[in-house]
């Protein structure tokens, strides 16, 4: 890092480790301080935790004279990198009835992941998968949807 002159279409840079450095100045793509440089790296390999864009979450809870209650959840979201991108959501429903034998008349359980990759600039693939479980009459039920790996051109 250092001052920087321009003269006869070059740049010349300053630095302090390496001297005086030169690059013709139709070739330089970017110029950043180390802080920037930093940053922008952490844009292109974000971590597993870091990037998420459009994390939605919701939350609903009803009941009323009909002596019911119903509690549902829910989560999206979406990590996107340079050239790939991770989605994930969750959902739940949970409700009872006062009334109703079992007393528990719903009671769902769902998520999925998705991931898209670019190989080339015209070639890309994507794998998904997804998955329920779900209680009806006593009984617990799980269903796994068998993931897909698809290749686009």
């Amino acid at each position: 890092m250092g001052s920087v002159i321009t003269s006869d279409g070059k740049l010349e840079v300053a630095t302090k480790a390496n001297g005086s450095v030169e690059a013709p100045k139709d070739k330089v793509v970017a110029m950043r301080s180390d802080a920037q440089q930093r940053a922008w790296k952490k844009t292109q390999h974000p971590g597993l935790l870091g990037g998420w864009e459009g994390l939605d979450v919701g939350f609903g809870l009803t009941g009323g004279n009909s002596e019911t209650k119903n509690l549902a959840l829910a989560f999206a979201g979406a990590r996107t990198g340079f050239d790939d991108k991770l989605s994930l959501y969750a959902g739940s429903v949970y409700a009872t009835s006062s009334t109703a034998t079992p007393n528990v008349t719903a009671n769902t359980n769902k998520g999925g992941a998705r991931y898209d990759r670019d190989l080339t600039p015209r070639l890309f693939a994507r794998s998904r998968e997804s998955v329920w479980a779900f209680t009806q009459s006593r009984a617990t039920h799980h269903t796994r949807h068998p993931g897909r790996r698809e290749l686009h051109a």
